[in-house]
């Protein structure tokens, strides 16, 4: 009889830690800027989201590695808790006393995000940033790929990619997209009192939700990754009909 449980037990410990803790999504993110490179400040985001899992709170420890980038290129990493310096790869890293791990509440989430700041230079990066436990940093539970291209974006090349953007469908029902563009950074809807209802940081292929939003005329500003508006376009907001 003892036997026998201690065999539950040990199959029961093995399901229990089977089961994932975090989710990365998306895991692995590739983005194209195009950018004026004569501002050495320039900071290029990408943007992935941590969801907790669990019924549980936990704490996480993030560590970047770099792959391979461009000798000039600087990387910075920001979580829920503060943006880090460039040269800081880790987010608990005792021997020069910072601990500030990522504290999520059951099923909670944040927004991680890797910075890439090109220092007036094109080129490509790949980037990875793993995940563990705070108590059990050995242990992966998680990584989040990150590759960036930058190009140097010239004023017609500008004026070219703005004219193409279109939104899609428009009317719309229960959500609508953009045309691929590497100009837009967050897309930003309002209704026409000028109150924000939706912001959305943009990805690959992205279906932009208006469920919940009644029908109606809406205005969509599309930001570049300095927050400028590159364009703003009306939206009409339709209710499926069969």
């Amino acid at each position: 009889m003892k036997h026998l449980i201690l065999l539950l037990s040990i199959c029961y410990s093995v399901v229990v830690l089977a089961q994932p803790i975090i989710k990365v999504e998306p895991a692995n993110l590739s983005k194209t800027f195009e950018a004026d490179l004569s501002d050495f400040g320039l900071m290029l985001g990408l943007h992935t989201k941590v969801t907790n899992l669990t019924n549980q709170e936990i704490q996480l420890r993030w560590t970047r590695t770099v792959l391979n980038k461009p000798g000039e290129w600087l990387t910075q990493v920001c979580d829920n808790v503060r943006c880090y310096n460039p040269p800081v790869s880790t987010n608990i890293d005792l021997q020069i006393g910072l601990n500030e791990p990522v504290i999520l509440g059951p099923n909670g989430s944040f927004d991680l995000t890797l910075y890439v700041v090109p220092s007036g230079v094109t080129g490509e990066g790949a980037f990875e940033i793993n995940l563990a436990l705070a108590s059990n940093p050995a242990a992966i539970l998680a990584k989040a790929g990150f590759s960036a291209t930058v190009n140097a974006l010239t004023t017609s090349t500008y004026e070219a990619r703005k004219a193409e953007i279109r939104i899609f469908p428009n009317p719309a029902t229960e959500y609508f997209e953009i045309t691929n563009n590497t100009l837009v950074d967050r897309v930003t809807v309002y209704n026409l009192l000028g109150r924000e209802v939706r912001s959305y940081r943009t990805f690959d292929r992205g279906q932009y939700s208006l469920a919940g939003l009644p029908e109606g005329m809406y205005l969509v500003s599309l930001i570049d990754n300095k927050g400028a508006v590159i364009k703003t376009m009306r939206l009409a907001k339709r209710s499926w009909r069969p």
